[in-house]
C-alpha cells in the first residue's frame, strides 16, 4: 500500500494503547524537570543563573515544558480515543489531531533551535570571548529567542496545510539536520580550540590548571548535547525517511515507525534537562532552594533586614553560564 492509505487505516489496538502508556510515562518525567529548570532560572535564588547561556536554556526547559504540559495529555487522550474508535471502526476526530500536533511541532522546533542557539552562544563565547562580551548580552538573547519562537510557530502552523507524516518529513530535514550540524561543527571547533590552548595552560599556575578543567567539562556537556541529538534523532531521521520514500509500504509498520518517531522526540524533551541543567551543581542548588523553600518549610513572619550588595567579579563557564557580574549579600538583622 501507499503511505497515503495506510495513514487513512486504523492503527493497530496495541499500538494505540502503546502510545498512550509512552506519553503517560514522559510526561511524569518531563513537566517536572523541566519546570523546575525554568523556575529555577527565574527565581535564581543563588543569583547565579541568570545568564546569556541560560536564556537559552530556559528558552530549551521552555519549549520541552511545552511538549509535557500540551502535546503529551493531547497525546494520551487522543490515542486512547484512537485504540477504542478502532475497535468500533470509527475513527479519531482531525480537530483532536491537529490539537496535539500542532504544539508538538511548535515545541520540537523551538527546542532543536534553541539548542542550536546555545551551541552558537558557546562557540562565540569560547573563540571570540571579546567580541561575545561587547555585543552578546542579555537584550541580544531576548531576540533570538523571540525569533526562535516566531519561527517555531510559524512551522506548527504548517501542520493546518501538511499531514503530521510529510511535516515530520519537513521538520527532520530543516530543525534537525540543521542543528545537528551547528552543534558538531562547534563540537569541533571547541575541541580544536582546547587542544591549542591547553598545551599553553600547562606550564602556568594552578589557576590554569582549573581553567583547562573548567573547559574540559564545557566539552564533555557538548559531547553529550551531541550523543543525546544522535540516540533521539538519527533513528527517528531513518524512521522519516523510509515512511516518506516507501512504494509499497506494509501498514503496520508505517504506523509503528509513525508513532515511534513521536517517542523520540518525546523523549528528546525529558533527557535535555539532565543533559544541560540537572548536571550543573548551581542549577541543583537552586532546585533544592527553591524546593525545601516551598515544600518543607512552615511560614514565618515576615522581617525586613538591611541587605548590602557587593558586586564580585566571577567567571563561569559551561552550563553554569559566562563571565558576568554575581551580586553577593550580607543580611543584616536588627
Amino acid at each position: 500500500m501507499s503511505v497515503a492509505e495506510c495513514t487513512n487505516s486504523s492503527a493497530p489496538f496495541e499500538l494505540s494503547i502503546a502510545s498512550a502508556s509512552i506519553s503517560a510515562v514522559l510526561l511524569v518525567i518531563t513537566v517536572p524537570t523541566n519546570l523546575l529548570v525554568c523556575l529555577a532560572i527565574l527565581v535564581d535564588p543563588n543569583r547565579e543563573l541568570r545568564t546569556q547561556f541560560n536564556c537559552f536554556t530556559f528558552n530549551l526547559g521552555l519549549a520541552d515544558l511545552l511538549v509535557g504540559c500540551v502535546a503529551e495529555p493531547v497525546s494520551i487522550y487522543a490515542h486512547i480515543t484512537e485504540a477504542f474508535a478502532s475497535e468500533h471502526s470509527h475513527e479519531v476526530s482531525q480537530v483532536i489531531l491537529k490539537m496535539f500536533h500542532i504544539p508538538y511541532f511548535i515545541s520540537a522546533m523551538a527546542s532543536v533551535l534553541s539548542i542550536a542557539a546555545l551551541a552558537c552562544e558557546r562557540n562565540l563565547a569560547i573563540n571570540s570571548p571579546l567580541r561575545y562580551r561587547k555585543y552578546f548580552n542579555v537584550k541580544l538573547t531576548l531576540v533570538f529567542s523571540t525569533f526562535i519562537w516566531v519561527i517555531a510557530i510559524i512551522f506548527g502552523l504548517l501542520n493546518l496545510l501538511f499531514d503530521y507524516i510529510f511535516e515530520s518529513f519537513i521538520f527532520i530535514n530543516s530543525g534537525v539536520l540543521f542543528t545537528g550540524a551547528i552543534v558538531c561543527f562547534v563540537y569541533g571547533r571547541i575541541r580544536s580550540s582546547l587542544r591549542k590552548t591547553s598545551k599553553q595552560w600547562t606550564k602556568n599556575g594552578t589557576q590554569r590548571n582549573r581553567d583547562i578543567v573548567t573547559q574540559l567539562k564545557l566539552t564533555k556537556t557538548f559531547a553529550l548535547m551531541i550523543g543525546t541529538l544522535m540516540l533521539c534523532y538519527l533513528p527517528a531521521c531513518s524512521m522519516v525517511y523510509f515512511i516518506n520514500l516507501c512504494t509499497n509500504c506494509n501498514c503496520n509498520l508505517v504506523q509503528w515507525f509513525r508513532d515511534a518517531v513521536f517517542w523520540l522526540v518525546l523523549l528528546n524533551s525529558a533527557i535535555n534537562p539532565y543533559v544541560y541543567a540537572v548536571r550543573s551543581s548551581v542549577f541543583r542548588h537552586a532546585i533544592n532552594k527553591i524546593v525545601k523553600c516551598r515544600c518543607q518549610h512552615p511560614k514565618k513572619p515576615r522581617t525586613f533586614p538591611s541587605i548590602r550588595y557587593s558586586k564580585v567579579r566571577r567567571g563561569t563557564y559551561g552550563a553554569l553560564g559566562t563571565d558576568g557580574d554575581l551580586v553577593s549579600c550580607q543580611v543584616e538583622h536588627a
